[in-house]
């Protein structure tokens, strides 16, 4: 083991034992103090990475049972159980279905294919293809499928100096990854997590259509903004001809052939999911058409259900449709059992499962409230705006050195908790202040385009070659600066619309 390594194991054990052993502070409980004792512990080791992040929120139960913060440690590991956590499992399996028949290479081939033969037409075919196939594909995966592609791309051409080409092209691709991400609520774990959050915290349910309504202008606006800053500003391409790479990109798709019929039901089952996935968030389009049974039965209520039980999840709860789709799948011959468990990212779900006990723990005990009295005590901003932005700034940054996921897992019960502080003195509601709060910086963590670490986008467009450190240095802080108020403008608006609307 490395001496970095032990060192921060050991800087964990002793914040957490001095955490644990200091006087209970006024206003806290002992169990709220283990909660925070606990928080520590994790958030030291998945900064510093000493341990892979699932092991260490596989330790976050454990510290909560050990501790003595649950007096059932059925409870503990809750957050494993959430239903966010099986959406996930579910669409693992359905990306691992795609790959398993070439359908998101044909997707991507066909749309670059499709853009014209200027350098910065294919820079932005790459992008969008990208940023699409991150909104249902993990922003890993894409990364790793779209970045040779991109490569390969640029090495058809044979004119010129082609260095700021390779430079935007391959920045652009993993930064269209990490934007693409934020645009739905499968497109990056950190918006599983907020969502998580928001439930268990504030009994918010933000519904996969929800998410869409705030991710998708937040990708329209930022997309083109890097684009814009990649080929115009920091890196305009310097070849005037890239129609060799658009004729390869449609020589390789010609050469793939027809759809066999189990990628054509494999096509047909993620498009009945995604479907129904915008349906279940529609619910109020049919509170006055459909029968109060029917109603709760499809989209959920306390009411009666058609079954004649009290209560009903709804059939088109997002994690219920992406359970049956598994079994669809299978039943229809476009997976089998290997298929399945191979195309989960088990350490991802676990990292969910770690995080959103984490939070419940730090909810449960109410030592959220207590942490954000103590360290935005007498924060005085004058608007609301200027607090959001503030939490985008440190999001970003702190995302930057650390995981995005494990990012939103420390800080999204701690804004909860600030929402619901500072709600009063800006004339909002603690659910308002809260789900605005949270959803930024579940954008805000995706927008770390600094440092090769700072995700794993950026790892796999540094290990291509094609980019130094310098590059993306250069290009990661200058949209990390744009981005914070973008974001906050964005997230703040589209979430105080979105709230109206539900009201009404």
């Amino acid at each position: 083991m490395d001496q970095r390594r032990v060192a921060s194991l050991l800087a964990a054990v002793a914040l957490t034992a001095g955490v644990t052993a200091a006087p209970t502070p006024a206003g806290l409980t002992p169990a709220g103090q283990y909660a925070l004792a606990t928080m520590a512990f994790a958030a030291t080791l998945w900064v510093t990475g000493a341990l892979p992040l699932a092991v260490t929120s596989l330790l976050v139960p454990a510290l909560l049972g050990v501790l003595g913060v649950y007096s059932r440690f059925e409870d503990a590991l809750s957050g494993f159980a959430d239903p966010v956590v099986f959406l996930f499992l579910a669409t693992f399996v359905l990306a691992a279905a795609l790959q398993r028949h070439g359908l998101d290479r044909r997707v991507a081939l066909r749309l670059v294919a499709r853009f014209g033969s200027s350098p910065r037409r294919l820079v932005l075919g790459v992008m969008v293809t990208t940023a699409v196939l991150s909104m249902v594909v993990s922003n890993t995966a894409t990364a790793a499928m779209m970045l040779p592609i991109a490569v390969g791309l640029v090495a058809e051409l044979d004119a010129g100096d082609t260095d700021n080409l390779h430079v935007s092209l391959v920045l652009g691709t993993a930064y269209a990854a990490s934007v693409g991400g934020v645009g739905t609520l499968v497109g990056t774990p950190p918006n599983a997590i907020a969502v998580a959050t928001l439930r268990e915290t504030l009994g918010v349910d933000v519904s996969f259509f929800d998410w869409l309504a705030v991710g998708l202008p937040v990708v329209a606006v930022t997309l083109p903004v890097v684009w814009a800053v990649l080929t115009y500003w920091l890196y305009p391409p310097r070849v005037a001809d890239v129609s060799a790479a658009r004729d390869a990109a449609r020589a390789e798709l010609a050469g793939l052939g027809p759809l066999d019929a189990a990628a054509r039901r494999t096509a047909g089952v993620f498009l009945a999911v995604a479907v129904l996935w915008v349906l279940g968030g529609l619910g109020f389009l049919a509170a006055d058409v459909l029968p109060d049974a029917w109603h709760v039965t499809l989209f959920g209520g306390s009411g009666p259900s058609v079954f004649d039980t009290v209560g009903h999840t709804g059939v088109l709860y997002y994690a219920l449709v992406g359970l049956l789709a598994v079994p669809a799948l299978v039943l229809l011959g476009c997976v089998d059992e290997s298929d399945v468990f191979r195309g989960v990212d088990w350490p991802t779900l676990l990292l969910f499962g770690g995080g959103i006990s984490l939070a419940d723990a730090l909810s449960d005990t109410h030592a959220t409230e207590w942490l954000a009295a103590v360290v935005f005590d007498g924060l005085a901003l004058p608007v609301f705006l200027a607090l959001v932005a503030l939490v985008v700034l440190v999001t970003v940054a702190f995302s930057e050195l650390a995981s995005n996921t494990a990012t939103v897992a420390i800080l999204a019960p701690v804004l909860v908790a600030l929402g619901a502080t500072v709600a009063p003195a800006y004339g909002l509601t603690a659910a308002a202040a809260g789900v605005t709060l949270v959803l930024a910086a579940a954008v805000g963590a995706s927008f770390g385009f600094a440092l090769p670490v700072a995700t794993p986008p950026n790892a796999i467009a540094y290990g291509t070659g094609e980019v130094t450190r310098d590059q993306m240095l250069r290009a990661g802080l200058t949209l990390d600066v744009l981005f914070v108020p973008i974001t906050t403008l964005l997230v703040t608006g589209v979430v105080a619309l979105l709230l109206a609307v539900i009201a009404a």
